[in-house]
């Protein structure tokens, strides 16, 4: 976007009562609800096939697996998309997020760039890890820009070592959150046209007495074409395969839903003194609990 490029200049009457309608509106358990009854569905299914008429049940909890994949997608460029406009435009939430994908509003926001920038510890605005000093209790200290955007000032602890290993653990799942999205090609197919299927998969190797080593396995895999370019210029048709785990999407799902609410309910206060609230902080995980907490499989392409 140029310089010299004018912007669409909106008018609004009460930016305030936009603010207001959307943080006492938003219903921040709208995910959680969603993620939940995909979960007891599926893990309840064998009681629903007489009431849906379900000829294949494997099939039918084989669609709820894949729902709730893409749902954690879904959620990953929500909270996202959340933490960049509370950055730039806090007090214009709802317009900002609105509007990000408009080139021609002051809200624009790159945020997949931005996202696949953050995966690889390559972005610079927002520096999230940033530190802005503040006075909690009377006692001077450091906060990062994260920290910041998910618990608002009120809410803050004046705990400087809590603060600091709620922080690191955050980052690194955010860090797993856009590694996985920002390689998207499962999701893309997903949203444009369902251009995909789902599938038992397995990875191995044959050894010298011609037994078979598995390497891995999943009872779910995306299966989706996608173009591989060969040597920069010959462009041939993959067939990539990309296995996922039913609960670790689960637990994914959750840990995001508890902090796209801390963003919302944090700021709730400003609008409703009586609204009760307890923040969700990752500090009870270890180091090593938060880096495990991987697929490790990766993807398999072949060319078609």
């Amino acid at each position: 976007m140029t310089k010299n490029k004018k912007l669409i200049d909106f008018s609004i009457g009460d930016i305030d009562k936009i603010q207001e309608l959307f943080y006492v509106q938003y219903d921040v358990d709208y995910w959680i609800n969603k993620v939940n009854h995909i979960k007891f569905t599926h893990d309840n299914a064998e009681f629903l096939i007489g009431i849906l008429k379900i000829d294949n049940l494997e099939k039918y909890k084989r669609m709820l697996r894949t729902e709730l994949h893409f749902t954690y997608f879904q959620m990953i460029e929500t909270l996202f998309e959340l933490i960049f406009a509370i950055t730039e435009h806090e007090k214009e939430l709802w317009l900002a997020l609105t509007f990000s994908n408009n080139g021609k509003t002051k809200y624009f926001s790159k945020t997949y760039e931005k996202i696949q920038k953050f995966s690889k510890n390559e972005l610079t605005s927002p520096n999230l890890s940033s530190t802005e000093k503040m006075v909690k209790n009377g006692k001077k200290i450091n906060v990062p820009l994260l920290i910041l955007v998910l618990y608002s000032n009120y809410w803050v602890s004046s705990d400087e070592d809590k603060i600091e290993k709620n922080f690191k653990n955050i980052m690194r799942y955010l860090k797993i959150f856009a590694k996985d999205f920002s390689d998207r090609g499962e999701y893309n197919a997903y949203k444009h046209s369902l251009r995909l299927f789902n599938s038992y998969f397995s990875f191995g190797l044959i050894g010298k007495n011609s037994e078979k080593i598995s390497l891995g396995e999943s009872n779910d895999s995306i299966n989706y074409l996608e173009q591989q370019k060969i040597d920069g210029d010959i462009n041939q048709v993959q067939l990539t395969r990309k296995p996922f785990d039913f609960n670790i999407d689960f637990e994914r799902c959750n840990i995001i839903y508890f902090l796209i609410k801390n963003i919302i309910v944090s700021r709730k206060h400003e609008f409703s003194n009586n609204y009760k609230f307890d923040v969700s902080e990752l500090t009870d995980f270890s180091e090593e609990y938060v880096e495990i907490r991987y697929y490790g499989m990766g993807k398999i392409g072949n060319t078609m």
